[in-house]
Order: C-alpha cells, then sequence, then structure tokens
C-alpha cells in the first residue's frame, strides 16, 4: 500500500511502489517522459522487475538516497507524473530533483507538488540542483519564471539516443534564498501551502 505523503488542493503525492512502476512505466505516454525525467533509463536495456528491485532496495536503506512519489490529481484522483528528491547527500546536504508530468493537468499541480517538495527540502538541506537537458525548454521556462538560478552549464555531459553528446544544465537553489527569495513567495503566491499540508516528511 503507498503512503500518502501530501495531500493538497491540487494533487496528492504518494511513494512510488513497485505496483506503480509495473502499471506506469509500460505506458506510451510514461515513457515519452522518462528520457528526461530518467536520463539513465533505457527500456530496451533495462527491465521492470529491474527497476522493481531497485526501487525496493532504495527504500530498505537508511538514510534514503533517493525518495520518488508520484503525482496525482487531486480531482480526478488520476496518475500524472513524478517527482523525485534524488543524489540525496547527507553529508553535504544536497539532493538533485526532477519531474517528469506525463498527463498535462495545467501548472497548479505541478506548482504544487514542486512546492510541497521545496518545502520539505529546506527543512533538512543546504542546497536542491535541477539539471535539465538545454532542448526541454518547458522546464527551463518554468525554472525561470520561478527565478531559479542557473548555476553552471554541464559541456557535453549526456550521451544522446543517437550517440551524440549534449550540454546539461545546471538550477540550483540554496537555502538562504529559499528562504527568503522570489521562488518561495512566488509558489506561496500561486499554489499556496498551509501547516496542515505536512502529513508526514519523506
Amino acid at each position: 500500500m503507498s503512503t500518502t505523503l501530501f495531500a493538497g488542493r491540487h494533487c496528492h503525492l504518494q511513494e512510488l511502489t513497485s505496483q506503480h512502476i509495473r502499471e506506469l512505466y509500460p505506458l506510451a505516454e510514461v515513457k515519452a517522459v522518462l528520457t528526461a525525467y530518467r536520463p539513465w533509463y533505457k527500456p530496451e536495456e533495462h527491465a521492470i522487475n529491474s527497476l522493481v528491485e531497485r526501487n525496493e532496495w532504495l527504500t530498505k536503506l537508511s538514510p534514503r538516497p533517493e525518495i520518488e512519489a508520484l503525482i496525482v490529481s487531486a480531482h480526478r484522483l488520476q496518475p500524472v507524473g513524478f517527482i523525485c528528491l534524488g543524489a540525496i547527500d547527507s553529508t553535504n546536504l544536497k539532493a538533485e530533483l526532477s519531474m517528469g508530468m506525463f498527463h498535462r493537468q495545467g501548472t497548479r499541480i505541478t506548482l504544487e507538488a514542486l512546492h510541497w517538495v521545496l518545502e520539505t527540502a529546506f527543512a533538512n538541506l543546504h542546497k536542491v540542483v535541477f539539471c535539465v537537458s538545454p532542448a526541454n525548454t518547458q522546464a527551463i521556462r518554468l525554472l525561470k519564471s520561478l527565478d531559479i538560478p542557473l548555476e553552471a552549464v554541464l559541456r557535453l555531459e549526456m550521451l544522446a539516443p543517437d550517440g551524440t553528446r549534449q550540454d546539461l544544465l545546471r538550477y540550483a537553489l540554496l537555502a538562504s534564498e529559499w528562504s527568503d527569495g522570489t521562488t518561495r513567495k512566488l509558489l506561496q503566491r500561486l499554489a499556496p501551502l498551509s501547516s496542515a499540508m505536512f502529513p508526514h516528511s519523506p
């Protein structure tokens, strides 16, 4: 049974389970977003069972190096995307955040999910990083609109499916920038949260 991490006005976040992976990863609309969301995942090389085993192994580790959730529409109770806080470094207090939306349900769901994860992450972390392909213009527009700084361009960092090398854009937000900064204020205005919306801390 999946744990509900967050129940908001527009979305619910449920901790990703093996059943979710088995049911969703084979779907064409999900495969379409996995290239950006999970760049290392290649359906022709990775069997679903290997992903299930990986997920079950990660849940047993302490501290957790990765926490992944299924984004569910609060109105239709339909899965619409994934959000993951990965590469969690408990020594340097940083992590990498990624999202993949496979059903377009409007920006309120995306913003509310992102807002809650950032609020939760910065309760413990010093830095949250977002790595984005230059081709992912939608993600870049979102990050820019939320005033999240571009930290670096990692040159020829990623191997593309066609065998060519591509740059990777690294955006990052510090806890000090989040605390009283523009990003938090924008998210609170666009997708407000209240203290009652924190039933669990991942």
